[in-house]
């Protein structure tokens, strides 16, 4: 979970991170709440500098734009008007030939976006819903 509010903060969190994973060689994935929009936030685009953006493959019909955020912070909004996809799922893989695509097709989904996820009292299950991914990752062993 990066920072929410501080875009400064929220940068140098992420440099950091791709810090620490600078010279991992295996097959990486990083998932969570990056508190950055898809597709023009400033930490989206730094961090997909060097990760692949699952959800941009996605090969599911009808499944949006992957709008994740916002619910009310009290949860208790009557209908999703989810319009920020800030919940990403991203990976790097080693690319042993250049120019080909280290993700083959991703199968993704947005869940605790529909009026039957909320509890019996009208909850939703989170401030954001969350993204299921099946990934296909190539050049991998």
């Amino acid at each position: 979970h990066l920072e929410s509010f501080d875009e400064g903060f929220r940068l140098a969190q992420a440099d950091e991170l791709l810090g620490e994973l600078a010279d991992e060689t295996l097959p990486v994935i990083l998932a969570g709440d990056f508190n950055s929009p898809a597709p023009d936030g400033q930490t989206y685009n730094f961090l997909t500098s060097e990760f692949e953006d699952a959800w941009v493959h996605n090969v599911l019909p009808n499944e949006g734009d992957g709008n994740t955020a916002p619910h009310a912070y009290d949860l208790l909004n009557p209908t999703a008007n989810l319009t920020r996809r800030i919940d990403l799922v991203l990976v790097r893989t080693p690319n042993p030939h250049p120019g080909s695509q280290p993700i083959g097709p991703v199968q993704a989904t947005v869940i605790g976006d529909e009026l039957q996820d909320r509890t019996a009292a009208g909850l939703w299950p989170s401030d954001h819903a969350g993204v299921v991914t099946t990934l296909h990752l190539r050049g991998t062993k």
